[in-house]
């Protein structure tokens, strides 16, 4: 009597199976990958969107666009500090101490360290990590900025403001009806490149002495180059800003770290 025949896989058979899935995999995680990115750059335009609209909506509220930093007064804020109320963050808002900055940096639950994902591209791997607390990849147009910050033009959409304000005292927020190119035309809000803060300045250096080489692709900048959305009073009170003293080709925009305020 011949034996019923068993259906099954020859080792061959198997192995050409694996292969064709994992050619299917090899093609599918390319595809996944590029449709992650296009949400994260959806989500970081979408970032940028808010906080024009916050701002919008302060000037509303205030008549104005909010200062840089609010320098030399009793009261303590810097730019994004006040967009807090704007961008749905009003208890952190309301909990801020304004006369007593130092409160703000101290404690087991900082409330200058607080991880605000408005505040921070989706793109870098450590956006959803506490890393990113306290720190923006994003800043605001500070115009012509220079140092010290005597020289300023204040030509940008953000600068200093209060009895401590550079170059003059008590200066004010910028109104609409001040941006005489028209808003459409000037910018508000960047991004910080997210790459390495020698990449370019290599290639530059190498094709200044002649030796001409194709600039690296850039590894992911460390999460310390980023600048911090509420900096304690002092140098870096207004670093969360961008300014257009970069050289055409500059691909990294240059945040700005005045002296600290007149005693």
């Amino acid at each position: 009597m011949s034996r019923p025949s068993r259906a099954g896989f020859t080792l061959i058979e198997l192995l050409v199976v694996i292969a064709i899935i994992a050619i299917l995999i090899g093609l599918l995680l390319p595809a996944v990958q590029k449709v992650r990115e296009a949400a994260a750059r959806a989500k970081c335009s979408n970032n940028l969107k808010q906080l024009a609209l916050a701002c919008h909506s302060y000037h509303d509220v205030n008549d104005r666009f909010p200062g840089a930093v609010d320098s030399g007064g009793p009261r303590f804020s810097t730019l994004f500090v006040e967009l807090l109320p704007h961008i749905e963050q009003g208890p952190l808002h309301s909990q801020w101490d304004f006369t007593n900055p130092g409160n703000n940096y101290s404690g087991t639950s900082p409330r200058a360290s607080a991880r605000i994902p408005q505040f921070f591209c989706p793109s870098h791997p450590d956006a959803d990590a506490g890393a990113a607390a306290g720190l923006t990849t994003y800043g605001g147009n500070g115009g012509t900025i220079a140092y010290p910050a005597a020289q300023s033009l204040n030509d940008g959409m953000f600068f200093t403001t209060g009895p401590g304000s550079q170059p003059g005292a008590n200066q004010r927020g910028v109104k609409l009806l001040a941006v005489t190119d028209g808003t459409s035309n000037t910018l508000l809000f960047g991004e910080r490149i997210v790459g390495d803060s020698g990449g370019l300045d290599t290639y530059l250096e190498a094709q200044s002495l002649g030796l001409i080489t194709p600039p690296q692709v850039p590894p992911l900048q460390p999460i310390a180059g980023y600048s911090r959305w509420a900096p304690a009073p002092g140098p870096e009170a207004v670093a969360a800003l961008l300014t257009s003293l970069a050289p055409i080709g500059y691909v990294r925009p240059s945040g700005w770290s005045p002296p600290p305020p007149p005693p």
